[in-house]
Parts: C-alpha cells; sequence; structure tokens
C-alpha cells in the first residue's frame, strides 16, 4: 500500500524512517492487516507532501512508531517528515506506541527530542528483535487490543470501549472544540454516505466525549440513516438522560418513534421539544403535530395534553 486511500479510514497507521526500518514496518504491517486490522504503512513516508497521510493519523487510534538507531537524527530539523507525523499523532490524541529495533536506545538520540518528541521516552515500548519477531508482534497486537478490541460484528462497530487513560501509554483528554470536530466530521460522512468515516470519527468523538449529549445523537443520527430504529432511539436517550434539554434529540427521538409505531412515545417527545424550543408552545405543537400525517389534529391533541402534564396543567382539549 502506497500511501493512504483518500476513501478509507484506519484506525493504525504504521510509520518509519525509510530505508532500513522498511523491513521491520512491513512485518508489522502484515502482522496486524493479518489480525483483521484497519492499518495503513505508507511506504513512502512522505508526511509532509502527503494531506491524506496526515489526516489518517489525526483520526486514527493508534500510531505505531518503528524507530532504529539514526532514525531521530533529523528530527530536530521542523520540517523532518517523521517528526512532522510524531507531532501530528501526540496533537491527536491518540495512542502512539514506539517499536524499537536493532538495540535502539533514546540516549543516544537525546539531543534530538525536540517538541512534543520528548514525550517519547515515558511511553511503554515494544521491543522488535530481529530474529525472533513473532514474541513482539503478539504484544504489539495485545496493547492495540486494549485500545481497539476486535469487532466481530456490526454492532461492536458502533460501541468500542476506551482505553484506560491510566495505562503508560496514555491518552490526554480532548477538550469540547476538538470533539465537536470529530462531530462535525461524522456528520459530515454520514451526509456523504460514509458509513465507516463516520463510525471512525463517532468512536473518536466518544472515547473522551461519553458523557457528552453530542456524540451520542450523532451515533443516533448514523444508527437512523442505516435503518437501526431501536438502537438509533436508544443513542437518542442516552443523548438525553447526559443533557435533558437536547432539542435534537427529542425531535430525532421522535422520529424514531413514529417510524416504530410508538406514537404515544413520539407525544412525548413532540411535547418535550415543544417546550424546549424557543417559540410560542401551542404553534411549536402544532409544527411537531404536522409530522404525524394524516393524524394531524389528534396528534396535536394528544401532543397538548402531554405538554399540560409536563407543566402540571389541565389541557383544555378533552
Amino acid at each position: 500500500m502506497a500511501g493512504a486511500d483518500v476513501n478509507e479510514t484506519y484506525d493504525i497507521v504504521v510509520a518509519y524512517r525509510r530505508g532500513p526500518r522498511w523491513a521491520a514496518a512491513t512485518l508489522i504491517h502484515q502482522s496486524l492487516v493479518h489480525n483483521n486490522r484497519r492499518a495503513l504503512i505508507d511506504h513512502m513516508n512522505a508526511g509532509l507532501g502527503r494531506p491524506q497521510t496526515l489526516a489518517a493519523v489525526r483520526v486514527c487510534r493508534v500510531f505505531v512508531l518503528v524507530l532504529g538507531p539514526g532514525d531521530l537524527e533529523r528530527c530536530d530539523q521542523t520540517d523532518d517528515e517523521l517528526r512532522v507525523l510524531i507531532t501530528v499523532a501526540f496533537s491527536s490524541n491518540c495512542v502512539v506506541v514506539p517499536v524499537l529495533v536493532d538495540q535502539f536506545t533514546y540516549e543516544r538520540d537525546k539531543a534530538h527530542l525536540v517538541g512534543l518528541l520528548q514525550e517519547l521516552p515515558k511511553l511503554q515500548v515494544v521491543r522488535l528483535e530481529p530474529y525472533q519477531p513473532y514474541p513482539a508482534l503478539e504484544r504489539l497486537n495485545t496493547v492495540i487490543e486494549k485500545f481497539i478490541p476486535t469487532a466481530n460484528s456490526e454492532d461492536d462497530l458502533w460501541s468500542l470501549p476506551t482505553g484506560d487513560t491510566s495505562d503508560a501509554l496514555g491518552q490526554t483528554r480532548m477538550d469540547t472544540g476538538e470533539i465537536d470536530g470529530f462531530c462535525d466530521n461524522a456528520e459530515a460522512a454520514i451526509l456523504a454516505m460514509d458509513w465507516t468515516h463516520a463510525a471512525a470519527m463517532i468512536r473518536r468523538a466518544l472515547e473522551s466525549g461519553r458523557d457528552m449529549a453530542r456524540p451520542h445523537r450523532v451515533m443516533g443520527d448514523l444508527f437512523a440513516v442505516r435503518g437501526m430504529l431501536d438502537k438509533a432511539a436508544d443513542a437518542y436517550t442516552q443523548a438525553l438522560n447526559l443533557d435533558p434539554f437536547d432539542l435534537r434529540s427529542y425531535e430525532r427521538r421522535m422520529e424514531m418513534n413514529l417510524r416504530r409505531g410508538r406514537a404515544h412515545l413520539a407525544y412525548d417527545d413532540a411535547a418535550a421539544a415543544a417546550l424546549r424550543a424557543q417559540g410560542n408552545t401551542t404553534q411549536l405543537a402544532e409544527h411537531y403535530a404536522s409530522r404525524f400525517g394524516s393524524d394531524k389534529e389528534h396528534a396535536l391533541k394528544r401532543i397538548l395534553e402531554a405538554i399540560a402534564r409536563r407543566k402540571g396543567e389541565t389541557s383544555e382539549y378533552r
């Protein structure tokens, strides 16, 4: 594989300094693919001039960095390709896993550990011996399994657990802006019907934003467009548990309940949405009732009754 495919999303990126590290990097990549991992290896290692590769690093979950003697010597240059990839990896909240080969030590190259590269010696490493590589490959796959459990079904694709942030490999918590960025990308991917990329973005958002409503709502949107109505409704419910004022989740769960034939639940969602939206409550109730099709008048009555219950009042519609 010569480079990142713009239509593919990779969970793992394998990076290395071109030259003698090619054999070890290729062996690692082949092992990952054999274990059904979506892994990218850029044989040209042209990170600086390859926007696709940098984009793959930004959204990957594990960045495998193959290091041998002398590989960091040019990393004190700001435009060095390997330095750019490593810096992007550290800035993107993915897990960085150094794989050390040919008796590499950081001590020799410590003068070249500038900027974010100073974090490298603090990380847990996997050491690969050229004549006995398989124990190291097994170890690497075990480490990766902690952060990317093997998805055995389509359901698993959407609900992979987060990693243990206390592990020595470590992950820094994303701020709200970064989580929103992943959600924005997921929503764009859903519109483009790029399910794989959407799922990858949602997973990244959930890793540090599981206690935020929006990632769950966007996950509900992905379930919804794929016809998984029960899972979509559950995702919107989770979003509302986290943020009871999330208007979009009420509106979208109402649609799911309508599509599932659960009108009584849809009435209550419409009432909640009408109370939380800005505007005249009765007019908003009429707006939501129009989504019930030919049952509009009956739906309006039931929605207003639900509004009255929520407000602790008695509806004038009897």
